[in-house]
């Protein structure tokens, strides 16, 4: 059987590992907690783990770890990420502390919905409040996500529909000058066309007047020639 090892300050301990239907060995987190009861988060090296997810993206209920053969995973306490995150609010708000009982009923309580939080709740005599308020935080998170999934939904939407209508107004223009210059390729085609038809009537008139010109040449070739032979006869 494999086991994972596991260490929560001087305490070390190996736990068995479970298997998956398709054979990948695993730590569950029901398992780690009966061992190292308030363990809430993990790391490697300083590097924290990430619970499994399934193929939907959603963790795996219980939570659930990867099998690091070999390593030794450091256990991270509830209490310790309440310690942390309460000095944090501290320094960057100035709130002051809580008295001594609060602040233990409040170090008790997992950070995690999956880290022990009914036992918490049990044993903790603000329980009813408690509860009433992670139920609200939970709906308020949930009606945030929604309205925010909504709101991107809308926003794409919307620019979508921008993108559209610019597309349409780019197309529009590129028609109209298509027209526009199509037009004034076909007014330029005519203007050749008529003038080519202007030059051709030149054309025609100016040898029409030479033809003209030619024949009055020959008739006045011709009278000369008889007034010549008549002179030439007269003499004669």
């Amino acid at each position: 059987m494999e086991q994972q090892q596991f260490e929560c300050g001087d305490h070390i301990e190996c736990i068995d590992v479970r298997r998956d239907v398709q054979g990948r060995y695993y730590s569950q987190l029901n398992d780690i907690q009966d061992a190292f009861p308030g363990a809430a988060r993990f790391r490697i090296e300083g590097k924290g783990i990430l619970f499994l997810e399934d193929e939907s993206g959603q963790r795996y209920s219980p939570n659930r770890i990867a099998f690091y053969p070999g390593k030794v995973v450091e256990i991270v306490l509830a209490s310790q990420i309440s310690y942390s995150s309460s000095d944090s609010i501290h320094s960057s708000h100035h709130i002051q502390h809580p008295s001594p009982e609060s602040a233990k009923m409040i170090i008790s309580l997992p950070t995690s919905p999956d880290s022990g939080l009914d036992h918490a709740l049990d044993t903790n005599p603000l329980s009813p409040l408690i509860t009433t308020l992670l139920a609200r935080r939970h709906t308020s998170y949930d009606s945030t996500s929604s309205t925010s999934l909504t709101s991107i939904s809308r926003l794409s939407t919307v620019e979508l529909a921008q993108q559209i209508a610019l597309l349409q107004q780019q197309l529009d223009s590129h028609r109209v000058v298509q027209e526009s210059q199509h037009a004034e390729q076909m007014a330029e085609f005519t203007h050749l066309i008529q003038l080519h038809a202007e030059a051709k009537q030149r054309d025609e008139e100016m040898h029409r007047l030479v033809q003209q010109a030619n024949d009055r040449l020959v008739i006045v070739q011709r009278k000369v020639e008889a007034i010549l032979v008549q002179n030439y006869e007269l003499h004669e």
